[in-house]
């Protein structure tokens, strides 16, 4: 396994995994149970639109995702259906 920092807005975690992707599914799994008060009105958690992924030590710029797409993911879901549903929610409560 590699060790991988991932980082986002506030979020900065050091986690060990098989590829970028698996690090940053698993950084926004955790990032998203330890801040559930950030979730409520926030369809990125309070992170920055872009999720970047490298390895520990290395000087190269890293992997990026898309942040609300790799939420998705990391919640199971479709990122097709997740927009749907954000969409849904704002049209149902434009205020």
């Amino acid at each position: 396994m590699t060790k991988f920092e991932v980082l986002s807005g506030p979020m900065s975690i050091t986690v060990c995994a098989e590829t970028a992707y698996d690090a940053a599914i698993e950084a926004l799994q955790w990032w998203g149970d330890c801040t559930p008060a950030v979730q409520a009105n926030d369809h990125r958690w309070s992170l920055a639109e872009e999720v970047t992924v490298r390895r520990v030590g290395s000087l190269r710029r890293g992997t990026r995702f898309a942040t609300f797409e790799m939420i998705a993911h990391a919640r199971g879901e479709n990122p097709q259906a997740a927009w749907r549903r954000l969409l849904g929610e704002m049209l149902e409560n434009p205020n």
